[in-house]
């Protein structure tokens, strides 16, 4: 099933967030981060989210990525909203979370994503 297209751009699913995940993973993290819940948030406020809990030993559990459908997303900015919130996952999956939510290990990935698969991830 496609995400609804509308005259401005993409509404997505949880389904098209699923789908465009596994590609993702596939793309630019080498297929390392376990399926994560997926949650289409309804506000403004907050277009992505990423969030988990963490074990006893530190690691995480019951990983979320959510993503608003209040806007209409063209493909690239969906594509780069997903993809931040992977960045973010991967660094606490990785046990390399920083205490600062967009710290420098964040920033060096994002750069990094940016010229060389050509995303626009911002903060």
């Amino acid at each position: 099933m496609k995400e609804p297209v509308h005259k401005k751009g993409i509404i997505p699913t949880e389904i098209d967030i699923f789908n465009r995940f596994y590609e993702y993973n596939s793309l630019f993290f080498q297929n390392k981060l376990p399926i994560p819940f997926f949650i289409v948030i309804h506000t403004r406020k907050t277009i992505g989210r990423f969030s988990c809990e963490y074990n006893e030993n530190g690691d995480i559990k019951n990983p979320i990525i959510e993503i608003s459908d209040r806007y209409e997303y063209t493909e690239a900015q969906l594509k780069d909203i997903i993809v931040h919130e992977m960045l973010h996952y991967y660094l606490d999956y990785t046990h390399q979370n920083e205490p600062q939510e967009h710290g420098k290990r964040w920033k060096q990935m994002a750069l990094f994503f940016n010229e060389k698969f050509g995303t626009n991830i911002q903060i």
